[in-house]
């Protein structure tokens, strides 16, 4: 070993290619592990999402809306 750690704090979306022999040159030297969290009266600090999006075809617009207000709040 050369004493090197690498860490990638991401969703688990890749695992599944990060431990396919055939797609990774590192699926024999990779290990998962929770991320740690810290709760708080205003919840916790992980949540993922790449991107956020309300279809023209909603029928309930103004609560997607007010969620993804909420959800991209600071509070």
């Amino acid at each position: 070993a050369s004493g090197h750690c690498a860490m990638w704090i991401d969703a688990t979306s890749a695992a599944g290619r990060v431990y396919d022999p055939k797609q990774s040159k590192v699926a024999d030297k990779v290990a998962f592990a929770k991320a740690p969290v810290a709760v708080t009266p205003n919840g916790s600090a992980w949540g993922w999402a790449w991107s956020l999006a309300i279809p023209a075809s909603t029928k309930k617009a103004d609560a997607a809306k007010s969620f993804v207000k909420w959800a991209t709040s600071k509070a």
